[in-house]
């Protein structure tokens, strides 16, 4: 029986983020994963009302719209999509926050081996 790779969506409005986060899932899960990558929150909305996502990678910070907003509108549609939020600021809301909504959070700078620890549960089931 073929598995269906995990649906992975990047969204970041640096596009060095998206490109290094993607390589890393490529470098480590080859074909278990596919991988669609953003740079623009508005249009991840967009694109998350017309596709099946299972994990978003998502930054905090957009000009229109939060990391937690793209994250509520792909947990709306999918209840099961999971959702990291990556941001760079420090502090304890963010990490409540993401607690209490059953989120995942990378705090920049972060390392890959990090990184793929955080993702490696919801792709190797």
């Amino acid at each position: 029986m073929e598995i269906s790779p995990v649906k992975v969506l990047i969204i970041d409005d640096e596009e060095d983020i998206c490109f290094m986060l993607e390589e890393c899932l490529k470098d480590e899960y080859k074909e278990e994963v596919t991988i669609k990558t953003l740079l623009d929150a508005k249009e991840a909305i967009d694109y998350i009302r017309n596709s099946s996502i299972d994990i978003i990678i998502t930054d905090m910070n957009f000009p229109q719209h939060s990391g937690k907003d793209i994250i509520r509108e792909a947990q709306r549609i999918n209840g099961s999509a999971k959702g990291v939020l990556v941001t760079g600021e420090s502090g304890d809301e963010i990490a409540k926050y993401a607690h209490d909504s059953g989120l995942y959070l990378l705090r920049k700078p972060f390392n890959f081996d990090e990184f793929i620890s955080l993702v490696a549960p919801f792709i190797r089931k």
